[in-house]
């Protein structure tokens, strides 16, 4: 069952990284089309790049879907060099355009959504029974939970990658 949270805080964001890290997880991020991206970006695009598993373009993607336009979401593994780009950024929901790609989310270990966030919209789900969130059984004060909560899932990693078009 997926937790809307509509407020994190820093020690928030760090905590759900830490544990991403350590359990091995995947995650994502998204550049639309209809976006600009500043050079901050840019940089995080090349910084992340030897992490870098697969790439597609899509219009859907955990927590959104784009009419008549299209975005590149890619996927890359969590390891100490990637955990080291993307902690720099504090808050969930500073994954925003211009300065950064877009709606941070994670995967765990066997490809199911633990984290999908909506950053522009301030608004995030958590699987509280995601393995790599067990320590957090409950809307705890990390986050400022909404009380609503979603039975259905988002796309896993391989729903995601499937039917879609590969970037080049």
């Amino acid at each position: 069952m997926y937790h809307e949270v509509c407020g994190d805080r820093p020690e928030a964001c760090a905590w759900i990284l830490e544990h991403a890290l350590a359990n091995r997880c995947r995650f994502s991020l998204v550049w639309r089309d209809q976006l600009t991206f500043g050079a901050s970006a840019l940089e995080i695009a090349e910084t992340l790049k030897p992490s870098l598993l697969s790439e597609i373009r899509t219009d859907r993607w955990p927590g959104t879907t784009l009419w008549e336009t299209m975005a590149t979401v890619r996927l890359y593994g969590m390891n100490s060099d990637s955990f080291a780009c993307v902690s720099r950024v504090p808050r969930l929901f500073q994954w925003r355009a211009p300065d950064l790609p877009e709606d941070l989310a994670i995967y765990d270990s066997d490809g199911t959504c633990c984290v999908a966030c909506i950053s522009h919209e301030h608004v995030a789900w958590i699987d509280l029974a995601s393995p790599t969130l067990n320590e957090l059984r409950s809307p705890g004060p990390l986050f400022e939970w909404t009380g609503r909560t979603a039975d259905t899932g988002f796309p896993s990693v391989g729903e995601l990658m499937a039917n879609h078009t590969p970037a080049d």
